[in-house]
């Protein structure tokens, strides 16, 4: 007993912090087959057509893969798991992805250690252990959690096999950023941490000329190859340009240079994480960047000296990168704020590859976070999401930042700045049973207080379309209603101001009168859903013309559903297997 009490006081962040592993990966899990399929869920699995339809052939699925918008790893593992096993249940189709998010744990924990050492990997798997935006991608049956598995092991093995030059595994790395690019083509926003990475070793030492042109060429050929023999037949598909170029240039392009993109997202991002974890995680990456130019010492640029160490035109560019993005949530000048992120991430980049002292990979590790920062938050006009990929390296240099910092202090002062610290990891992941693991109410379609105030509100976009929402709890039993009709209980067309591509994926067919928006009149069955989860969040009127209340669907002690009947078709007022 006393060889375990003296093991945890000397391992005991470890202990802590594995717990913290341990209870995000329970949050990823619980529920997992509990919400109807949501939003963009529909897409990975219509080439079933509906919960009881069947696989295409396989020539079938591949033209359906070239009509998508994005790469096919999703699909392919879909339909292998409906292929071996039919489809079943929403658990079933989540489950692989799941273990993806779990696994992405692990990878994280290899490629942070890889970079810095234990106790930067530490924190950094606890940071994505407990983001509310991670443990959402691993509940749904959608191409993220692989991406976030594959791109730290596909870095880890890049970084090891250029090390070590190994011709062998820089082939394989290569091959392994492919498959990402599979998975979808945000994969591109990892490219910066390989070129300044190659970059930066060149320019440390020049004489590894001729080994890095012939390991930069195996490298390219084995990430391009593979994953040109899909997108050159994507892209040569006559749909397209009617479809996936339209989509990405409303995505990108549509609201000019420099929109309000941080302004906008941080409403969503709101969703997973309360505002407070979010800059508390900025914090730490922001410290992080200050450290990884700690041996910066030269006093001159190239061969011209300057009257200064560079460290403080370093520490200056990390302060104003720092204003800049504090600046871009108070929208009142959006392209001042950018212009100043913008040239603060120059700065750091470029004296982080000037410094010889500085790592190359530590080059790498800062240039892809501030890439992928400037252009999904300052460029794109429509990210939502996607945004996801700047915390991938935003979590390892979040962990680097937190461990120095514990690090810069005596054992007392350690101990009181770990206990703060642990306090609130504490309070994010008593958030996360909140939003995940409790359901009644279901977050955050009803509102749900947290000790004074409510966890979120959608006040702010009741009566409107919601954009970006999936993960949550959310269940309105349409496969019950289908067996309604299955069982002759429900009969004739419907409607419903839950969005089509849901409704059609549970019942098989389209809605009735798909013209207009919302709920419509004129179908023999109406189904009202209490903030359905892709269309409008408003209460359903309870009044209908010609109509009778059938039944009433409950989801705790809240009503969810409702189900009218035309009078004509429903003549006693009640299903017609009552």
């Amino acid at each position: 007993m006393k060889k375990i009490i003296i093991l945890f006081k000397q391992n005991y962040l470890f202990f802590i912090t594995g717990a913290f592993i341990l209870f995000g990966i329970f949050v990823r899990y619980k529920g997992l087959g509990y919400s109807d399929l949501q939003g963009d869920e529909i897409n990975p699995l219509d080439y079933l057509g509906n919960i009881k339809g069947t696989n295409p052939t396989l020539t079938d699925f591949i033209a359906y893969l070239l009509v998508q918008k994005r790469g096919p790893i999703q699909y392919l593992i879909n339909y292998a798991n409906t292929s071996l096993f039919g489809y079943h249940n929403e658990y079933q189709v989540r489950l692989p992805f799941f273990i993806l998010g779990s696994l992405a744990l692990v990878s994280f924990y290899y490629f942070a250690k890889k970079i810095f050492d234990k106790n930067a990997a530490m924190w950094t798997t606890v940071f994505l252990a407990l983001n509310g935006l991670y443990i959402t991608f691993a509940r749904i049956t959608q191409y993220q959690s692989f991406m976030y598995f594959m791109v730290p092991v596909s870095l880890f093995v890049f970084v090891k096999a250029f090390k070590d030059r190994n011709y062998k595994l820089i082939s394989i790395s290569g091959f392994l950023l492919s498959l990402d690019m599979l998975g979808h083509y945000d994969t591109l926003s990892v490219l910066p941490f390989i070129c300044f990475f190659v970059l930066a070793s060149l320019y440390r030492d020049k004489s590894d000329f001729m080994y890095i042109l012939k390991s930069g060429t195996l490298f390219s050929l084995f990430f391009i190859i593979p994953s040109i023999l899909f997108y050159v037949p994507f892209l040569q598909n006559s749909s397209y340009e009617s479809t996936t170029s339209d989509y990405l240039g409303r995505r990108i392009f549509g609201g000019g240079f420099m929109p309000r993109t941080p302004y906008v997202v941080e409403k969503i991002l709101a969703m997973y994480v309360p505002m407070e974890g979010w800059a508390f995680l900025f914090l730490f990456i922001v410290l992080g960047l200050f450290f990884l130019g700690s041996n910066i010492r030269e006093n001159k640029i190239f061969k011209y000296k300057i009257p200064f160490n560079l460290s403080y035109l370093y520490y200056f560019g990390v302060s104003l990168f720092s204003f800049g993005i504090i600046f871009s949530f108070f929208p009142l000048k959006p392209r001042l704020s950018t212009l100043i992120v913008y040239v603060g991430s120059i700065l750091i980049i470029l004296l982080l590859f000037l410094s010889k002292k500085v790592k190359p990979v530590y080059v790498g590790l800062a240039s892809w976070f501030l890439f992928a920062n400037a252009f999904y938050f300052f460029f794109l006009r429509d990210p939502r999401t996607h945004v996801y990929v700047v915390f991938i390296p935003g979590f390892i240099l979040a962990g680097y930042g937190l461990s120095k910092f514990l690090n810069y202090f005596n054992s007392y002062i350690k101990i009181f700045f770990s206990t703060l610290i642990i306090i609130f990891f504490i309070y994010l992941s008593y958030i996360n049973w909140i939003i995940y693991v409790d359901k009644n109410p279901e977050y955050l379609w009803w509102d749900k207080p947290v000790f004074w105030s409510n966890l979120y509100t959608l006040q702010h976009v009741r009566h409107k379309k919601i954009d970006g929402v999936f993960g949550f709890n959310h269940n309105r039993d349409w496969k019950i209603i289908r067996d309604y009709y299955d069982s002759g209980c429900l009969k004739g067309t419907y409607n419903s101001n839950e969005k089509n591509s849901i409704t059609k994926f549970y019942m098989g067919v389209d809605q009735d009168n798909l013209l207009t928006d919302g709920m419509q009149l004129g179908a023999d069955t109406l189904i009202g859903v209490e903030a359905p989860h892709s269309w409008y969040f408003y209460n359903m009127e309870l009044y209908k013309s010609g109509y009778y209340l059938l039944k009433t669907i409950y989801k705790g002690n809240y009503e969810a559903v409702w189900i009218w009947g035309k009078v004509e078709v429903y003549p006693n007022g009640k299903l017609l297997c009552e």
